[in-house]
């Protein structure tokens, strides 16, 4: 399988060499078709001499093949499309079996692997065929979060009464700190079931809350 029309063909000098596809008809020149194709070829002396015929079946493959289409094997988090992921595995799809599929990371060398950094990563993705046609490039960014967010830090609004910092209030409502953007805080009762929001109820109440930022990463649990 090759890119390349030109064939190779050594003989005797004086001598001239003819070509055909079925074998009947000869002439002295050869192109070859998109495809497989199958070449027969001989020589012919200055005597008229033919010399045994050579056959030669290859495929011309000079079709560039597509781009390929680069995706995060799994967008982890709360959006499945934002590119923020705490996996950095790549899925790389191609319009032809087999070739070979190269990388460059953040304008480095092509390689045949990739491995992602913790941060912004810019992946250049092509795809080189069996004959050796390279594809255009594929750009990708995506960001690898895999560190987990700090546990939240809670507070009453309002500690209300004389002393102002002894937890006993009229008012239920609590602000948190130290929350990731895009991150989704989740508070639980018993640290098992949890949900997005928290009401107070009369008497003693012990909350546990956590963060998990936008690649799915979850915080430690504070009370």
């Amino acid at each position: 399988i090759t890119k390349n029309e030109a064939i190779q063909v050594v003989t005797a000098t004086g001598t001239t060499v003819l070509y055909s596809t079925d074998a009947t008809t000869w002439t002295s020149t050869f192109t070859p078709a998109e495809g497989s194709n199958t070449v027969y070829a001989r020589s012919v002396d200055v005597s008229g001499n033919h010399s045994d015929t050579t056959v030669l079946t290859f495929t011309l493959d000079k079709t560039v093949p597509l781009a390929v289409v680069v995706s995060l094997t799994s967008d982890s988090g709360s959006s499945t499309s934002d590119k923020i992921s705490k996996s950095g595995n790549l899925s790389v799809n191609t319009s032809e079996t087999g070739g070979l599929i190269e990388y460059s990371t953040n304008g480095g060398s092509w390689a045949t692997t990739f491995a992602a950094a913790e941060g912004v990563n810019n992946v250049k993705v092509r795809l080189t065929d069996t004959a050796g046609n390279v594809s255009d490039v594929t750009d990708y960014s995506f960001t690898l979060d895999t560190q987990a967010p700090a546990a939240p830090v809670l507070a009453l609004v309002c500690d209300s009464g004389l002393l102002g910092t002894d937890k006993i209030t009229q008012t239920g409502t609590i602000s948190v700190s130290t929350l990731e953007t895009s991150a989704t805080l989740q508070y639980s009762l018993d640290g098992v079931a949890w949900g997005t929001t928290f009401a107070a109820v009369e008497g003693v109440n012990t909350v546990k809350p956590r963060v998990i930022d936008a690649a799915g990463n979850e915080g430690a649990v504070s009370s």
